[in-house]
């Protein structure tokens, strides 16, 4: 496997979208993980692909915070899970920047990715919560 930089959003917008579809109910689409995706590499954040056999398995976002390398996204293709690609992507990612130190948001009602990453030593720091900006408050 490789790593390979991209800040090609066209390119990138698939694996968002697949990103957004395990989580949250999301009703966005192609334009806005393209605008998504534009909006992160304006504020710093780094592409990287994944390619396995010359074959684009998996892509990650990712922010060099200095004392922490932070995982905005990361998803590898639905076909090339429960392969071992996500624990060599996320190894290769964690030896370029020459961070151990890493930090990550997981949906908490996704458990296949939560397993994932506390497979790898990640463990719970926060619980983050949203509402609808619809829904009343009863107040």
């Amino acid at each position: 496997m490789r790593l390979e930089e991209s800040a090609d959003a066209a390119r990138l917008t698939p694996f968002v979208l697949q990103l957004w579809s395990r989580g949250w109910p999301d009703t966005r689409g192609e334009a806005d993980a393209r605008d998504h995706v534009r909006t992160l590499l304006r504020a710093g954040h780094r592409a990287w692909l994944a390619q396995d056999g010359g074959e684009t398995v998996g892509y990650a976002m990712v922010r060099d915070n200095g004392d922490h390398l932070c995982l905005r996204h990361f998803v590898i293709d639905a076909g090339r899970r429960r392969q071992g690609l996500g624990r060599r992507f996320a190894g290769l990612l964690a030896e370029r920047h020459g961070r151990p130190a890493m930090r990550l948001d997981v949906m908490m009602t996704d458990d296949r990715a939560r397993a994932f990453w506390e497979a790898l030593g990640f463990a719970p720091t926060a619980t983050n919560m949203r509402r609808a900006e619809t829904e009343s408050l009863g107040c």
